[in-house]
């Protein structure tokens, strides 16, 4: 009797996915150089376009004149800010997308918590820019020390200062986050302890925001605090959205106390 066995095709196996791509101290360097060349291409687009519609609208030979209005200024960031840091946020999610969820030092640990831990986190946040507005009073003696931003919402218009303080509060606390506690920090700890790694961390966020302040530094131990605060949380619930809501909930503070003062 013949045997009429057929033979089935061999079945290839699926081919295994890409190991996570922890981040590395080089490319996390790169990444915060990446974000500030996005910012500053975002705003290079946005005035080219800016002057040329001046121009072609108005009939103005320098339609720089127009920026002297601060409501004018506050527009171009309305659109400057949100359209640089989601454009961020897309490049990083591209580039560490299957360490994106990934706690610890192996990830940028971009996991969602639940919304009560949320509101607790901002809550946290508000307390530390009680605590830093008082650090950063008794260091200037008294005398105002206030980033560029807040200067300018002191001069534009109610409702350019709650568009304004609506993305400080959302967009740009994601960005940052992201690039900081996402990616910076666990490359830091990948090279050294810890708590040499959170300082660090923490230091270079203040010190990026040094031009921002007049290169007054007595405003960085406060935004060193809130570095501080942003790793802790990051690492004890093992997810950046807690840094970002302490850092929303430290930008908000600044935000609802410029927009009362301008509004009375």
């Amino acid at each position: 009797m013949e045997d009429h066995s057929i033979e089935l095709p061999a079945v290839e196996s699926p081919p295994t996915p890409p190991a996570p791509r922890a981040p590395r101290l080089r490319m996390a360097l790169g990444a915060i150089a990446l974000y500030f060349l996005i910012q500053a291409g975002v705003g290079f687009v946005v005035g080219m376009v800016f002057m040329i519609v001046q121009i072609a609208t108005t009939g103005v030979h320098d339609p720089k004149i127009a920026l002297h209005d601060p409501n004018v200024r506050t527009m171009l960031l309305l659109i400057i800010l949100p359209l640089s840091c989601l454009l961020s946020v897309f490049v990083f999610r591209k580039g560490y997308r299957n360490s994106w969820r990934i706690p610890g030092a192996g990830g940028l640990a971009v996991r969602p918590i639940p919304a009560a831990q949320f509101s607790m986190q901002v809550l946290l946040g508000l307390g530390t820019a009680i605590v830093g507005g008082m650090l950063t009073y008794l260091l200037s003696r008294g005398h105002p020390v206030g980033q560029d931003i807040s200067q300018l919402m002191q001069q534009t218009s109610l409702p350019m200062k709650v568009g304004l303080g609506l993305i400080v509060v959302s967009v740009v606390p994601l960005a940052e986050e992201i690039l900081f506690r996402g990616i910076l920090l666990p490359a830091l700890m990948r090279h050294m302890p810890v708590a040499l790694a959170v300082g660090i961390d923490a230091s270079l966020f203040a010190a990026i925001h040094l031009p921002d302040l007049g290169w007054k530094p007595q405003g960085l131990l406060a935004l060193g605090l809130v570095g501080l605060v942003c790793c802790w949380r990051r690492l004890k619930t093992g997810s950046v959205y807690s840094a970002v809501a302490v850092h929303a909930g430290n930008n908000l503070l600044a935000m609802v106390m410029l927009i009362a003062a301008g509004h009375h």
